[in-house]
């Protein structure tokens, strides 16, 4: 990403379909506007290999990430996101997050097992047609800990997701001063001690 134009498109030779590449010197930091265009979920996974997250996104720096598996990504960080810790405007379609943990256990800290995403009050989480499987966070948002943010989840399924440890708040989402919007997402098989599918602090929701 660093050697990319703003704006640019970030996409893969047919030679990685049916691969999974594993990250090895530590996630990847986007700095710029990007599009990151895979060739379908079933076809290309990047994979923290459970020692690193594997996308952090910059304060205010819009992203999207079509046709792509995310996944075994690792953090411990106070901010959270197995898979992507984003402060700004995200757009995921037609993606899978799988197996993804944060190991944070204190009770300031994020969570998020796929996804944490601070909205500073005006950025928005859009997420459509993706999964989020089996993936688990040591405080609160099994798969997704937003905050601040407008979420709009869409045609999406949810399941095996799991908030453990300190809290177990939101076994699949923990939104926390939300705009909340749900079309058509599936919820099964999600765990926590408190909000197994859902846990909506000071949020609007709209179905």
């Amino acid at each position: 990403a660093a050697n990319l134009c703003a704006g640019g498109t970030v996409s893969f030779d047919a030679a990685l379909d049916n691969q999974t590449i594993t990250l090895t010197s530590g996630q990847i930091e986007l700095t710029k506007t990007v599009t990151i265009d895979g060739p379908g979920a079933a076809k290309l996974a990047v994979s923290g290999g459970g020692a690193s997250r594997i996308f952090t996104v910059g304060t205010g720096i819009p992203v999207t990430i079509d046709g792509l598996t995310l996944r075994n990504g690792y953090t411990n960080a106070y901010d959270g996101g197995g898979a992507i810790y984003a402060a700004g405007p995200l757009t995921v379609t037609g993606s899978s997050f799988v197996s993804n943990t944060v190991a944070s256990a204190g009770d300031s800290d994020r969570g998020g097992g796929a996804v944490s995403f601070a909205g500073a009050d005006q950025y928005t989480l859009v997420l459509s047609d993706t999964t989020f499987l089996s993936n688990t966070a040591y405080y609160a948002g099994g798969a997704l800990y937003v905050a601040n943010a407008a979420l709009n989840l869409d045609k999406s399924t949810l399941s095996g997701n799991t908030a453990a440890g300190f809290g177990e708040l939101g076994g699949a989402v923990y939104c926390a001063d939300c705009d909340f919007t749900i079309d058509g997402a599936t919820f099964a098989g999600n765990q926590a001690k408190r909000g197994g599918g859902l846990y909506l602090a000071a949020t609007n929701w709209h179905m």
